[in-house]
Protein backbone atom coordinates (compact mmCIF):
# COMPACT_ATOMS: atom_id res chain seq x y z
CA UNK A 1 0.00 0.00 0.00
CA UNK A 2 3.18 2.43 0.84
CA UNK A 3 4.44 1.49 -2.70
CA UNK A 4 0.40 2.55 -4.09
CA UNK A 5 0.53 5.98 -2.72
CA UNK A 6 4.03 6.58 -2.97
CA UNK A 7 3.07 6.21 -7.22
CA UNK A 8 -0.03 7.97 -7.01
CA UNK A 9 1.74 10.80 -4.97
CA UNK A 10 4.23 11.12 -7.90
CA UNK A 11 1.59 10.81 -10.62
CA UNK A 12 0.00 13.95 -8.88
CA UNK A 13 3.03 15.76 -8.19
CA UNK A 14 3.74 15.06 -12.31
CA UNK A 15 0.23 16.40 -13.59
CA UNK A 16 0.10 19.51 -11.36
CA UNK A 17 3.52 20.41 -12.74
CA UNK A 18 2.94 19.81 -16.03
CA UNK A 19 -0.84 22.25 -15.77
CA UNK A 20 1.79 25.03 -14.36
CA UNK A 21 3.97 24.22 -17.29
CA UNK A 22 1.40 24.95 -19.90
CA UNK A 23 -0.46 27.77 -18.00
CA UNK A 24 3.67 29.25 -18.27
CA UNK A 25 3.60 28.36 -22.02
CA UNK A 26 0.21 30.52 -22.67
CA UNK A 27 1.88 33.38 -21.05
CA UNK A 28 4.91 33.40 -22.59
CA UNK A 29 4.24 32.64 -25.96
CA UNK A 30 0.37 33.73 -26.81
CA UNK A 31 -0.09 37.59 -27.62
CA UNK A 32 -3.15 39.82 -27.19
CA UNK A 33 -3.40 38.42 -23.52
CA UNK A 34 -4.79 41.20 -22.28
CA UNK A 35 -5.68 45.15 -23.24
CA UNK A 36 -7.55 45.15 -26.40
CA UNK A 37 -10.62 46.87 -24.60
CA UNK A 38 -8.31 49.55 -24.42
CA UNK A 39 -7.07 49.91 -28.24
CA UNK A 40 -10.07 51.85 -29.46
CA UNK A 41 -8.70 52.53 -32.85
CA UNK A 42 -4.90 53.60 -34.16
CA UNK A 43 -3.84 55.89 -36.08
CA UNK A 44 -0.98 55.60 -38.82
CA UNK A 45 0.69 58.39 -39.96
CA UNK A 46 2.07 59.39 -43.50
CA UNK A 47 6.21 58.33 -43.16
CA UNK A 48 8.67 61.15 -43.35
CA UNK A 49 11.95 61.54 -46.00
CA UNK A 50 14.96 61.28 -43.72
CA UNK A 51 18.53 62.23 -45.05
CA UNK A 52 20.16 58.91 -46.41
CA UNK A 53 16.56 57.82 -48.19
CA UNK A 54 15.94 57.29 -51.86
CA UNK A 55 12.91 58.50 -53.24
CA UNK A 56 11.92 58.29 -56.90
CA UNK A 57 10.27 61.40 -58.60
CA UNK A 58 8.36 61.23 -61.51
CA UNK A 59 7.25 64.31 -63.74
CA UNK A 60 4.70 64.43 -66.37
CA UNK A 61 2.88 67.38 -68.30
CA UNK A 62 -1.23 66.37 -68.58
CA UNK A 63 -0.99 67.99 -71.93
CA UNK A 64 0.44 65.78 -75.04
CA UNK A 65 3.67 67.30 -75.01
CA UNK A 66 6.30 65.49 -72.86
CA UNK A 67 9.56 66.60 -73.55
CA UNK A 68 9.33 69.27 -71.35
CA UNK A 69 9.18 67.02 -68.79
CA UNK A 70 11.70 64.56 -69.58
CA UNK A 71 14.16 66.58 -67.64
CA UNK A 72 13.18 66.08 -64.44
CA UNK A 73 12.68 62.47 -65.51
CA UNK A 74 16.59 61.66 -66.82
CA UNK A 75 18.92 63.97 -64.80
CA UNK A 76 19.67 63.97 -61.45
CA UNK A 77 18.92 60.41 -60.67
CA UNK A 78 18.39 57.45 -62.37
CA UNK A 79 15.55 57.65 -64.98
CA UNK A 80 14.21 55.98 -67.52
CA UNK A 81 16.17 55.61 -71.08
CA UNK A 82 15.05 54.47 -74.56
CA UNK A 83 16.13 54.01 -77.99
CA UNK A 84 14.12 56.35 -79.83
CA UNK A 85 11.14 55.88 -82.42
CA UNK A 86 7.57 57.15 -81.78
CA UNK A 87 4.21 55.87 -79.94
CA UNK A 88 0.56 57.18 -79.85
CA UNK A 89 -0.57 58.72 -77.23
CA UNK A 90 -4.23 59.29 -77.33
CA UNK A 91 -4.28 59.26 -80.79
CA UNK A 92 -1.06 61.61 -81.63
CA UNK A 93 2.44 60.52 -82.08
CA UNK A 94 5.95 61.96 -79.64
CA UNK A 95 9.11 60.26 -79.02
CA UNK A 96 9.02 57.02 -77.22
CA UNK A 97 12.36 58.72 -75.53
CA UNK A 98 10.16 61.37 -73.68
CA UNK A 99 7.38 59.13 -72.73
CA UNK A 100 9.94 56.33 -71.26
CA UNK A 101 11.48 58.82 -69.29
CA UNK A 102 8.16 60.08 -67.94
CA UNK A 103 7.23 56.64 -66.91
CA UNK A 104 9.99 55.70 -65.03
CA UNK A 105 10.92 59.07 -63.48
CA UNK A 106 14.33 59.32 -61.48
CA UNK A 107 15.61 58.06 -58.53
CA UNK A 108 17.45 60.92 -55.91
CA UNK A 109 19.46 59.91 -52.59
CA UNK A 110 18.80 62.50 -50.19
CA UNK A 111 22.20 64.01 -48.75
CA UNK A 112 23.33 63.75 -45.19
CA UNK A 113 21.97 67.40 -44.72
CA UNK A 114 18.15 66.41 -45.95
CA UNK A 115 18.71 68.05 -49.35
CA UNK A 116 17.99 66.76 -53.11
CA UNK A 117 19.36 68.43 -56.35
CA UNK A 118 17.00 68.79 -59.18
CA UNK A 119 17.59 69.95 -62.86
CA UNK A 120 16.36 74.01 -63.51
CA UNK A 121 14.91 73.88 -59.66
CA UNK A 122 18.19 73.32 -57.61
CA UNK A 123 18.61 72.11 -54.45
CA UNK A 124 15.79 71.19 -52.27
CA UNK A 125 15.62 70.87 -48.55
CA UNK A 126 13.16 67.52 -48.28
CA UNK A 127 13.93 66.05 -44.72
CA UNK A 128 10.66 66.22 -42.45
CA UNK A 129 8.27 66.37 -45.67
CA UNK A 130 5.78 63.29 -46.49
CA UNK A 131 5.79 62.26 -49.75
CA UNK A 132 2.57 63.77 -50.72
CA UNK A 133 4.14 67.02 -48.99
CA UNK A 134 7.01 67.20 -51.43
CA UNK A 135 4.52 66.16 -54.35
CA UNK A 136 2.89 69.44 -53.36
CA UNK A 137 5.86 71.63 -53.50
CA UNK A 138 7.52 70.29 -56.62
CA UNK A 139 4.01 70.67 -58.84
CA UNK A 140 4.49 74.44 -57.65
CA UNK A 141 8.07 74.31 -58.64
CA UNK A 142 8.19 72.74 -61.66
CA UNK A 143 5.09 74.55 -62.81
CA UNK A 144 7.47 77.09 -64.20
CA UNK A 145 9.03 74.53 -66.80
CA UNK A 146 6.09 72.04 -67.75
CA UNK A 147 2.78 73.59 -68.48
CA UNK A 148 0.07 71.64 -66.67
CA UNK A 149 2.45 69.28 -64.43
CA UNK A 150 1.71 66.13 -62.41
CA UNK A 151 4.58 64.69 -59.83
CA UNK A 152 4.21 61.43 -57.97
CA UNK A 153 6.64 60.44 -55.15
CA UNK A 154 7.50 57.74 -53.82
CA UNK A 155 9.94 55.90 -51.17
CA UNK A 156 12.19 53.37 -53.61
CA UNK A 157 12.36 51.02 -50.93
CA UNK A 158 11.28 50.90 -47.10
CA UNK A 159 14.05 49.17 -45.36
CA UNK A 160 13.46 47.97 -41.60
CA UNK A 161 16.33 45.33 -40.58
CA UNK A 162 14.96 43.02 -37.69
CA UNK A 163 17.50 40.38 -35.53
CA UNK A 164 16.96 37.86 -32.77
CA UNK A 165 14.17 34.95 -32.02
CA UNK A 166 12.29 35.62 -35.64
CA UNK A 167 11.79 32.67 -38.31
CA UNK A 168 13.60 34.75 -41.27
CA UNK A 169 15.80 37.88 -39.81
CA UNK A 170 17.57 40.26 -42.19
CA UNK A 171 16.62 43.50 -43.66
CA UNK A 172 12.71 43.61 -45.31
CA UNK A 173 11.67 45.52 -48.01
CA UNK A 174 8.14 46.58 -47.36
CA UNK A 175 6.30 47.91 -50.84
CA UNK A 176 3.82 49.54 -47.89
CA UNK A 177 4.76 52.69 -46.27
CA UNK A 178 2.65 52.61 -43.42
CA UNK A 179 4.14 49.63 -41.46
CA UNK A 180 3.51 48.43 -38.48
CA UNK A 181 5.20 45.76 -36.21
CA UNK A 182 2.48 43.33 -36.65
CA UNK A 183 3.23 43.80 -40.46
CA UNK A 184 6.79 42.88 -40.28
CA UNK A 185 6.78 39.87 -37.60
CA UNK A 186 4.72 38.79 -40.48
CA UNK A 187 6.98 39.53 -42.90
CA UNK A 188 9.66 37.74 -41.04
CA UNK A 189 7.50 34.20 -40.51
CA UNK A 190 6.46 35.27 -37.01
CA UNK A 191 8.94 34.63 -33.90
CA UNK A 192 10.32 31.63 -33.15
CA UNK A 193 9.55 29.37 -30.00
CA UNK A 194 12.69 30.97 -28.48
CA UNK A 195 11.42 34.86 -28.91
CA UNK A 196 9.94 36.77 -25.93
CA UNK A 197 6.52 38.10 -26.89
CA UNK A 198 7.37 40.43 -23.93
CA UNK A 199 11.05 42.27 -25.17
CA UNK A 200 10.29 43.39 -28.44
CA UNK A 201 13.24 46.25 -28.88
CA UNK A 202 12.75 48.71 -31.22
CA UNK A 203 15.64 51.27 -31.58
CA UNK A 204 15.09 54.42 -33.86
CA UNK A 205 16.90 56.96 -35.03
CA UNK A 206 15.22 60.33 -35.25
CA UNK A 207 17.30 64.20 -35.44
CA UNK A 208 20.40 62.36 -34.65
CA UNK A 209 19.17 61.04 -32.02
CA UNK A 210 19.30 57.06 -30.51
CA UNK A 211 15.28 56.08 -29.07
CA UNK A 212 14.89 52.96 -28.21
CA UNK A 213 11.16 51.17 -26.94
CA UNK A 214 10.28 48.22 -25.64
CA UNK A 215 7.51 46.43 -27.03
CA UNK A 216 4.96 43.46 -24.88
CA UNK A 217 3.27 41.82 -27.64
CA UNK A 218 1.01 39.87 -24.79
CA UNK A 219 -0.76 43.12 -24.10
CA UNK A 220 -2.58 44.95 -26.74
CA UNK A 221 -1.47 47.89 -25.59
CA UNK A 222 1.28 47.92 -27.42
CA UNK A 223 -0.48 49.58 -29.99
CA UNK A 224 -0.48 52.87 -28.57
CA UNK A 225 3.32 52.93 -28.40
CA UNK A 226 4.93 55.50 -30.86
CA UNK A 227 6.87 52.70 -32.41
CA UNK A 228 4.16 50.28 -33.45
CA UNK A 229 4.09 52.36 -36.94
CA UNK A 230 7.63 51.63 -38.08
CA UNK A 231 10.02 54.09 -39.83
CA UNK A 232 12.22 53.48 -42.30
CA UNK A 233 16.10 52.28 -41.06
CA UNK A 234 14.25 51.23 -37.83
CA UNK A 235 15.82 48.23 -36.22
CA UNK A 236 13.83 45.83 -34.71
CA UNK A 237 15.51 43.03 -32.10
CA UNK A 238 13.81 40.21 -30.37
CA UNK A 239 15.11 38.88 -27.59
CA UNK A 240 15.80 35.10 -26.55
CA UNK A 241 13.94 33.60 -23.34
CA UNK A 242 15.16 31.43 -20.68
CA UNK A 243 14.62 28.45 -22.92
CA UNK A 244 17.33 29.76 -25.52
CA UNK A 245 19.65 30.49 -23.12
CA UNK A 246 19.66 27.07 -21.25
CA UNK A 247 20.06 25.35 -24.77
CA UNK A 248 23.15 27.65 -25.83
CA UNK A 249 24.55 27.25 -22.33
CA UNK A 250 24.13 23.49 -22.39
CA UNK A 251 26.78 21.13 -22.71
CA UNK A 252 25.36 18.61 -24.81
CA UNK A 253 26.83 15.46 -24.28
CA UNK A 254 26.32 16.47 -20.32
CA UNK A 255 22.82 16.48 -20.98
CA UNK A 256 22.38 13.31 -23.40
CA UNK A 257 24.54 11.40 -20.54
CA UNK A 258 21.30 12.87 -17.64
CA UNK A 259 18.69 12.34 -20.34
CA UNK A 260 20.07 8.38 -20.20
CA UNK A 261 20.54 8.05 -16.61
CA UNK A 262 17.28 9.38 -16.05
CA UNK A 263 15.68 7.06 -18.63
CA UNK A 264 17.95 3.95 -17.21
CA UNK A 265 16.79 5.40 -13.41
CA UNK A 266 12.64 5.10 -14.66
CA UNK A 267 12.75 1.83 -16.24
CA UNK A 268 14.74 0.28 -12.98
CA UNK A 269 12.54 1.70 -10.28
CA UNK A 270 9.35 1.54 -11.46
CA UNK A 271 8.57 -1.87 -12.15
CA UNK A 272 10.80 -3.02 -8.88
CA UNK A 273 7.72 -0.39 -7.42
CA UNK A 274 4.83 -2.46 -8.96
CA UNK A 275 6.77 -5.98 -8.36
CA UNK A 276 6.06 -4.84 -5.01
CA UNK A 277 2.81 -3.86 -5.17
CA UNK A 278 1.45 -6.68 -6.63
CA UNK A 279 3.46 -9.06 -4.19
CA UNK A 280 1.31 -7.21 -1.31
Amino acid sequence: MKYFLNIIALCVVVSLTSCGFNKKIAADYHYFQKGLDSVDKVALKEPVIKPYDQIAIQVYSNTLNQEQAAMFNTLGGIGGSSSGGTVSVSGSSISSGSVSAAAHGATHAVDENGQITLPLIGTLPVAGLSTLQLRMLLKQKVAEFVKDPEVTVRFVSYKINIMGEVKNPGFKSLPNQRVTILDLLSESGDLTEFGRRDSVLVVRVDSGKVKHYELDLRNASFMKSPAFQLQQNDLVYVRANSNKLKTVSADPTLQRTLGMITAFVTVIILPLNLIAILRR
